[in-house]
């Protein structure tokens, strides 16, 4: 028995690796050819798998895309809810760790695949502009405005900070990501100089001392 549950977890790992390898080359695809023109024929020889086993994990190259963006995006986002649910007292502290953790996701290559992804492609492409908002975006915003509430109910931030849009912390952030795309060989960005720089301004309007 011994036997067959290692062979299992054997089998199992060796699954995990296949799909990531499988992740990974359809990431590339993506950055390469976009999401409408990247071929699953082209991602299966990319993860040196055949077709047919790219479709026994990821029904069609929507679900793909999905797998791509869990990879890349939801660690980050998962740090950002971790952080909301307070592992320390200070309403500043958690924001200030979660527009971080926003910032080391921002400014990665992979990230930047997928964001120029969703500003070419997602006003013709609904369905993953629909997958990254609701799976993605609106738990972020949710984590931030919770940090929010919280710290104007605990009489740390001003009346009414609880309302503000939490777009404003999620600005610099997503401003640092499009600079970079764009204009990082003309100008370099210190994302997270400038994203900590937004986030002192915005603490010190909103702060009760």
């Amino acid at each position: 028995m011994e036997q067959d549950s290692t062979a299992s977890k054997a089998l199992s790992r060796s699954q995990v690796r296949r799909q990531q390898d499988i992740i990974n080359a359809a990431l590339a695809a993506f950055d390469q050819h976009g999401f409408e023109r990247a071929r699953i024929d082209d991602i299966a020889k990319q993860a040196g798998v055949a077709k047919g086993t790219v479709y026994l994990y990821f029904k069609n190259k929507e679900q793909l895309f999905h797998g791509v963006v869990r990879h890349v995006v939801e660690p980050a986002l998962e740090q950002v809810k971790h952080v909301a649910a307070g592992e320390t007292d200070s309403a500043s502290e958690r924001l200030r760790q979660q527009v971080n953790a926003f910032g080391q996701l921002l400014s990665g290559h992979d990230f930047q695949v997928i964001l120029r992804l969703l500003i070419s492609e997602g006003p013709n492409n609904p369905a993953i502009r629909s997958f990254y908002y609701h799976s993605i975006v609106a738990p972020g915003m949710r984590a931030f405005q919770q940090c929010l509430k919280e710290g104007e109910e605990k009489g740390e931030f001003k009346s009414g900070t609880g309302d503000l849009c939490p777009q404003l912390l999620a600005g610099a952030p997503i401003v640092s990501a499009v600079w970079q795309i764009l204009f990082a060989d003309f100008s370099p960005l210190d994302i997270h100089t400038l994203i900590n720089q937004q986030l002192a301004v915005f603490l010190e309007g909103v702060s009760v001392t």
